[in-house]
């Protein structure tokens, strides 16, 4: 049985949900606010424009794990945040608002705590690698110490003789 593999690109997918999410605007902004008698349409559309969000999710992360700059690439949402609020505001309150904001704040607040739980994983890293680092010190340090306390241990026996009758018979033998 022969399988295909089906491969989606990140530009495939930013149009996917592009259209997707055009699709609920409509949904959300025109028929939802001015044809209520629709309400069985704009289900429908809303259930297609429901994908978009997934995606954007999706794009956020493959942003922040392959951008050179993760504050630039922060900023540049927040940017692009601020351009599309009002127009967004108008086409579902019909005036600006902060009661309802576009899904982008919901975005940026998820890259900022990726990047916060980044920033706290790369700490908790470094601190485990200076604790192995030190650790196997001490422990290099340790058995150096012990082999030390051991070899001065036999020197001191070898010469108590304790162990040169052992040695005689060793050296005999050769």
């Amino acid at each position: 049985m022969n399988k295909t593999n089906f491969k989606v690109s990140a530009d495939s997918l930013k149009w996917i949900a592009l259209i997707t999410m055009f699709i609920d605007h409509i949904g959300a902004g025109i028929i939802e606010m001015r044809y209520p008698q629709l309400r069985t349409l704009d289900i429908v559309i809303r259930c297609i424009g429901r994908i978009a969000f997934p995606i954007f999710c999706y794009q956020i992360i493959e942003g922040y794990e392959h951008t050179r700059n993760r504050w630039k690439y922060a900023l540049n949402l927040l940017v692009f945040l601020a351009i599309s609020e009002i127009p967004f505001d108008f086409l579902i309150m019909e005036r600006f608002s902060w009661g309802y904001q576009n899904v982008y704040w919901t975005l940026l607040i998820g890259l900022l705590a990726v990047m916060a739980m980044g920033f706290i994983e790369e700490k908790e890293l470094k601190a485990l690698k200076m604790y192995v680092k030190h650790r196997s010190a001490f422990e290099s340090a340790d058995k150096y110490i012990n082999r030390t306390e051991e070899h001065q241990r036999l020197t001191a026996d070898l010469f108590n003789n304790k162990w040169s009758k052992d040695i005689e018979m060793w050296l005999n033998d050769r």
